[in-house]
């Protein structure tokens, strides 16, 4: 994890879209070599977070295909779940 502190909105501190594509990257590498499924992620999440991500809003993560408001509010949940 990077030191940055979560919950400040100054655009400086928001990922760019090519931090994410890496991270993207990483965590689905990660994830299947730790053996867990998209859904098991998202039930994981809600385990630690109270907030039940779904198996389809994963697989969008991965692939790049959600907003980019949603990319950087997912980033850092999944890189603590890391």
């Amino acid at each position: 994890g990077g030191g940055s502190s979560v919950g400040e909105h100054s655009d400086e501190d928001a990922p760019s879209s090519d931090d994410l594509e890496q991270f993207a990257k990483q965590f689905k590498q990660r994830r299947i070599k730790l053996g867990f499924t998209q859904a098991d992620v998202g039930l994981a999440l809600g385990t630690l977070y109270g907030n039940v991500f779904s198996q389809t809003t994963i697989c969008r993560f991965e692939a790049l295909q959600l907003s980019f408001k949603n990319m950087c509010k997912l980033k850092p949940l999944l890189n603590k779940w890391l």
